[in-house]
């Protein structure tokens, strides 16, 4: 039964809904049915009007998940009898159905999704939180923001993240708090948060950058990290030239690298110097480069190589992607993994005869060869500047017609 509601489901509309076992015996066999009929995108009303006769919670939970999947508006009476449902599953899909459908929300959802973020239920009050982040968004910032302190992270990591879609000024100074929670989740969501505001709108550009510039002059470096992060993302300059200063600036030798201690935010001031193209960063990027081997600090030192078109790099760059090690009589390229893509990303980026010369190089080279995506990226930077100059001969040879005629 199950194998056959799911061969449904995978043949589309080819199977009507109402053929569907959805009150079959077998607990399995209904939640199979209801899951097809998800999978067909019909059967609403087939799948709503089981609702009030379904006894195993998590069958009336899937059918008002399913309801959820269809856009259904004939989940409105499940999703009321959902509300007041013994099973805490049922409860939250019953709020989530109302938020992912209901285009305004009715009085009595409204009341029962507020009443719902004081559940004992970490599970409801997310659940919750979602209904009023969605259909109740004009009150909805002054009845998340005491969710903030939550004491479930996963309801604040919910909480933040809403926030940034429907708060304004008056979140921000709670939101700048929460970057200082203890677990990383909840932290990067309120500084997604911040961020978001400013995608919304610009005019929040400037308070945002403000925020995120103290918060990488914190002694803590958990909230520096933060402020980097969103400075980052933004491609903001406005912590420079100070940020630089946040970042490793000389690496000790080899035999002393383990008590290099954390690079976290090195990584974050390069990724800041690529994302705002901060030619400032260029020489940091350079000693992140050479004196280290951390794999990821090389990976956004190389970015801000390609972005800034840094030449210097270049040289770097070449030696770092034809480097091989023979070990057991076998070749490989000692460079390797997203490091490897990124720089080759980069010598795309830069150009010129040496980076030509090495992409020939790597494409000829059979032991060993190349990743079928990295020899891809070089086939198109072979093309792109082979036939750049023709391109730009006709180009210019139709412009110059145009203006004749």
């Amino acid at each position: 039964g199950r194998r056959a509601c799911r061969a449904a489901g995978a043949l589309g509309g080819k199977v009507p809904a109402d053929k569907l076992p959805l009150a079959d015996e077998s607990v399995r066999v209904r939640l199979a049915a209801v899951e097809a009929a998800g999978d067909l995108g019909q059967g609403a009303a087939e799948v709503a009007a089981r609702f009030a006769a379904e006894t195993a919670p998590a069958a009336r939970a899937a059918i008002l998940r399913c309801l959820g999947r269809l856009k259904a508006a004939q989940g409105e009476e499940p999703a009321r009898a959902g509300l007041a449902d013994a099973d805490t599953e049922v409860r939250a899909e019953a709020l989530e159905w109302a938020a992912s459908v209901l285009p305004t929300q009715p009085e009595e959802f409204s009341a029962a999704a507020a009443k719902a973020l004081r559940d004992e239920s970490a599970i409801i009050r997310r659940a919750a939180a979602h209904a009023i982040g969605r259909l109740d968004s004009a009150k909805g910032e002054s009845l998340l923001l005491p969710l903030l302190e939550d004491p479930d992270h996963t309801v604040r990591t919910t909480v933040a993240f809403l926030l940034g879609d429907i708060g304004g000024e008056t979140c921000r100074s709670a939101l700048a708090k929460l970057q200082q929670d203890p677990v990383r989740e909840v932290r990067r969501a309120a500084s997604a948060a911040l961020v978001q505001h400013v995608r919304r709108d610009n005019a929040a550009r400037a308070a945002i950058e403000a925020m995120a510039v103290a918060a990488t002059r914190s002694e803590k470096s958990l909230l520096r990290r933060e402020g980097l992060w969103i400075l980052g993302d933004l491609g903001s300059a406005a912590g420079f030239p100070g940020i630089l200063k946040l970042a490793i600036q000389d690496y000790p030798a080899e035999a002393k690298r383990e008590a290099l201690g954390d690079t976290a935010e090195t990584c974050l001031v390069l990724h800041a110097v690529a994302t705002a193209k901060y030619p400032g960063g260029a020489a940091l990027a350079m000693k992140a480069y050479t004196q280290t081997t951390d794999s990821t600090v090389r990976v956004h030192a190389a970015q801000v190589f390609g972005v800034l078109k840094h030449e210097p790099g270049l040289p770097l760059l070449c030696q770092g992607v034809l480097e091989t090690r023979t070990m057991m009589g076998a070749v490989f390229f000692v460079m390797t993994g997203r490091l490897r893509s990124i720089s080759l990303w980069a010598l795309a980026e830069i150009g010129g005869p040496q980076a030509m010369d090495t992409f020939l190089r790597l494409a000829s080279m059979t032991n060993p060869a190349d990743s079928p995506e990295n020899l891809r990226l070089m086939c198109e930077l072979l093309v792109r500047q082979k036939h750049a100059p023709a391109a730009e001969a006709r180009t210019r040879s139709i412009a110059a017609r145009c203006c004749v005629s």
